[in-house]
């Protein structure tokens, strides 16, 4: 099924099966999934058979009303420049972590009261990781690192990192990966971006970082990130940094859009058009607890609620469950 999404040029289509983006110059002979191939890798030539999701999670109900948020731990000694998190599905209880620029190439996997149970070496340069997100490749599920941090405009390597999620049960240093990369270029030029999700059928989009109080949406098409549109992100009272998007997260069913800026959070109900109800979707602002550099969230279907934390030594990590839902 296509699914068409207006912005102020031509129309922008997203495919909401998995081959979702052309990947003709993507540094891989092997494109990951939902990038011009199949669940099981075929090409877009070839007749896909639909992935086996058998062994997929059910989706988990969203939530109607929230908790308050409660700080149920402190990010381990020497992550003190944590961008990104995304809450494992199919391994509850488990955080995945990532640090921005001038920090390793890691993926950290956090218990929840914010100690390290794992680090995974990943084969990537950081020149500026500024989110992750976690979403389904063929019988398993798939982490995507955004690379895409850019504040000065100046960025010709900007991209994503795909790999499959690691099983962190026996801990420690795990092996090294080398990740599928897909370069990220602009139609627009240069932009400055520090959240990504991915939805179910692995079609990426990014939000901008903007002084302008909406953030830009931008979703691939051909080799390039276009612009969809854009979408509100300002309450009363908010200064351009106030107002500047820090990170993102879809729930696993698409429905539910989260976005984190420095000083609100804001929850997108997109229902069942997914990403593509983005731009008339309703908005509804949460509670939250004010952190001195929030940088990273995730939505936790698992244990059904969100999690955040900050930049900086000793960050907290802070939990606001369901308090209704299905």
């Amino acid at each position: 099924m296509l699914l068409l999404l207006a912005c102020s040029a031509d129309p922008v289509v997203l495919r909401t099966d998995p081959d979702t983006v052309s990947t003709a110059d993507a540094d891989s002979t092997q494109p990951p999934r939902g990038f011009g191939t199949g669940g099981d890798g075929t090409t877009e030539e070839e007749e896909a058979e639909p992935a086996d999701t058998a062994s997929e999670p059910e989706p988990a109900a969203t939530c109607d009303t929230f908790e308050s948020a409660v700080e149920v731990g402190t990010l381990a000694s020497g992550l003190d420049e944590v961008s990104g998190l995304a809450a494992s599905r199919r391994q509850p209880g488990v955080l995945w972590a990532i640090e921005d620029s001038g920090n390793e190439a890691v993926l950290y996997a956090l218990d929840i009261d914010g100690s390290v149970l794992a680090e995974v070496p990943v084969q990537a340069p950081n020149v500026d990781w500024e989110d992750l997100a976690l979403a389904p490749c063929g019988e398993t599920d798939c982490l995507w690192i955004a690379d895409v941090g850019d504040n000065a405009l100046v960025r010709d390597d900007a991209q994503l990192l795909v790999l499959e999620e690691p099983d962190v049960s026996r801990g420690g240093v795990l092996p090294s990966v080398t990740p599928r990369r897909v370069p990220v270029r602009y139609a627009d030029g240069p932009t400055n971006v520090e959240a990504l999700v991915v939805d179910s059928f692995g079609t990426p989009l990014l939000l901008s970082k903007e002084d302008s109080g909406e953030t830009q949406l931008l979703a691939p098409l051909g080799d390039r990130f276009v612009s969809l549109g854009s979408v509100p992100v300002s309450g009363r009272g908010d200064t351009a940094y106030d107002s500047r998007v820090t990170a993102a997260d879809l729930w696993n069913d698409d429905s539910e859009l989260l976005i984190r800026t420095y000083r609100r959070a804001w929850r997108l109900t997109l229902g069942s058009a997914g990403l593509a109800g983005i731009l008339d979707a309703p908005r509804e602002e949460l509670d939250v607890q004010q952190q001195a550099q929030v940088e990273a969230v995730a939505w936790d279907p698992a244990i059904r609620g969100w999690w955040q934390t900050s930049e900086g030594a000793g960050a907290g990590l802070v939990w606001t469950g369901c308090a209704g839902g299905e």
